[in-house]
């Protein structure tokens, strides 16, 4: 099914969403040369160890993600469902990497309370303070353009449009009832 709406329109639904600082901050300079920098170092880091797991490192040409959305038929006033691609980004196949080795854990707070403190041998070849860096690199470094050009990065939450289980963890949302879940913030500490 295709939904048509004048450009002016959806351009507007769009700018609404991205005017919530709480959730996106503009930026004026392209973050993709800091971002294959700084997850290049922690993955150096990560690929130091003798016994550890080796991460490939981001090698490549990449420019930020771009944000869309898709119109929500079934409510009033159809807003948009935002999506953020991250393909073109130096973090794409990081966090599809990640999700490769994170997957059978569901959480990151399972991963980080069992596989690093329950466990007298950690199950992951990857040291916490590595994989938290990591993660906030690929969750809140990764810019994107909106379609009038402007630059942003998601500075809380996880969009659709993420890799794999960055945008599928879930957790029991404290004082709710059994099977009732949120999405997990990923980095908060």
């Amino acid at each position: 099914m295709f939904v048509l709406i004048p450009s002016q329109q959806y351009l507007s639904k769009l700018d609404s969403i991205l005017c919530d600082t709480t959730k996106f901050q503009q930026i004026t300079r392209d973050p993709t040369l800091s971002t294959i920098r700084k997850g290049n170092k922690i993955i150096d880091a990560v690929n130091a160890r003798r016994d550890g797991l080796h991460l490939q490192k981001i090698t490549g040409d990449f420019r930020p993600g771009y944000i869309y959305g898709n119109v929500k038929t079934h409510k009033d006033d159809n807003p948009l469902r935002r999506i953020i691609s991250q393909i073109p980004t130096p973090t794409y196949h990081l966090a599809k990497t990640l999700n490769a080795i994170l997957t059978p854990f569901r959480t990151i707070d399972y991963i980080c309370d069992h596989v690093y403190r329950s466990s007298p041998v950690p199950l992951l070849k990857l040291e916490e303070i590595h994989l938290r860096e990591l993660l906030r690199i690929c969750t809140q470094e990764a810019a994107f353009r909106c379609p009038r050009g402007k630059l942003y990065q998601q500075i809380d939450g996880v969009a659709m449009g993420s890799p794999g289980w960055l945008k599928v963890p879930i957790q029991q949302a404290p004082g709710s009832p059994p099977g009732f879940v949120r999405p997990l913030g990923i980095i908060r500490s």
